[in-house]
């Protein structure tokens, strides 16, 4: 059995959010230091083990919420 060390972390835009705003690296503790510093899971869009998946679905997150333009 593999243990996921870190995991990819994707939020809820804003129309002025960029990549780095709403896409981060995470381990439990980050993840601890996050919810106790206001973060939600409702504002959470996903967790993903690779970076490459979870750059895509931010991506779509901030095309549809009006950030870019395209992709």
């Amino acid at each position: 059995m593999s243990k996921v060390q870190n995991f990819w972390v994707v939020t809820k835009p804003t129309k002025r959010s960029t990549l780095i705003d709403i896409l981060f690296c995470a381990d439990m503790k980050r993840m601890e230091l996050q919810y106790k510093g206001g973060l939600s899971g409702s504002e959470i869009i996903g967790t993903f083990t690779t970076k490459n998946e979870a750059e895509k679905v931010a991506k779509m997150a901030l095309l549809k919420a009006g950030a870019i333009t395209r992709l």
